[in-house]
């Protein structure tokens, strides 16, 4: 299996598709099943890009048991596949928490990279802003009690009916072989991580996905095209890249043209 080490000396998996020569890194969320699982839809996009999985530390086929999970041991994660892989005219695209982990990865990667994509992500008045300490204790306190039942019910908000339920029994299966506590020290340091003060060092364009039932109303989603370029798809859930395929590799494609054009 390929495996590169990361900056704690633990393994990473990752796999390449296609020879473009724009490559796209995508980082998959938190409590992500294993890479090719999350993005299996994905792989058509190989014909006309370089793809690059990851399956950061602690996730699918890469190695469990780091202490404390971080933002910023993440981007290393991400560095280090990129570095080893020699790559150049990369667009680092983040699903969810990913979008954290791409912002901190471009810190440390700015050189190689052209642009980046927040895969509803990056969201004002949401975890990606830095919380209470009490609101954090809160929010993780159901995941501390029963992980799995806490993880069904977010996946029943999240997600549309769009999604196949075969999907949703395999992403359900691997998750359960995820370590709590590592899961649980993730969360909490995205809950105490802050977008806002992280994108003041990052000077590469960003555009943004955003499924619609994340952002449903007008007001919302005003406030967040201020930030970025955003595109939002309709008729979707957070889980959009199993969803509607079809409708998220055109988004996706015609967002990484612009970044690439």
């Amino acid at each position: 299996m390929p495996f590169f080490s990361s900056i704690d000396n633990k393994k990473i998996f990752y796999e390449v598709f296609g020879e473009g020569e724009i490559t796209i890194i995508l980082i998959p969320g938190w409590v992500a099943p294993h890479c090719k699982e999350v993005w299996k839809y994905q792989l058509e996009l190989s014909s006309k890009y370089r793809i690059v999985l990851i399956d950061l530390v602690g996730y699918g086929k890469s190695e469990r048991g780091r202490e404390f999970h971080s933002m910023q041991l993440y981007a290393q994660d991400v560095r280090a596949v990129v570095d080893s892989l020699d790559l150049t005219e990369v667009i680092l695209a983040g699903y969810s928490m990913g979008g954290a982990v791409m912002l901190e990865a471009e810190k440390l990667l700015s050189d190689r990279t052209i642009g980046l994509i927040a895969v509803d992500s990056l969201i004002q008045n949401n975890a990606y802003e830095k919380m209470e300490e009490e609101v954090i204790l809160n929010t993780i306190q159901p995941y501390e009690e029963d992980f799995m039942q806490a993880i069904k019910n977010l996946f029943n908000v999240f997600m549309s009916d769009k999604i196949d339920q075969k999907d949703v029994e395999l992403w359900l299966k691997d998750i359960e072989q995820l370590d709590k506590k590592e899961m649980i020290s993730a969360i909490t340091d995205l809950l105490r991580w802050d977008f806002k003060s992280v994108l003041k060092e990052i000077n590469k364009p960003i555009k943004s996905m955003i499924a619609s039932r994340t952002l449903p109303n007008e007001d919302q989603r005003e406030l967040h095209k201020q930030l970025f370029d955003t595109v939002f798809i309709e008729g979707v859930g957070h889980l959009m890249a199993v969803e509607d395929p079809k409708q998220f590799n055109k988004v996706l494609d015609e967002l990484v043209t612009k970044l690439s054009g």
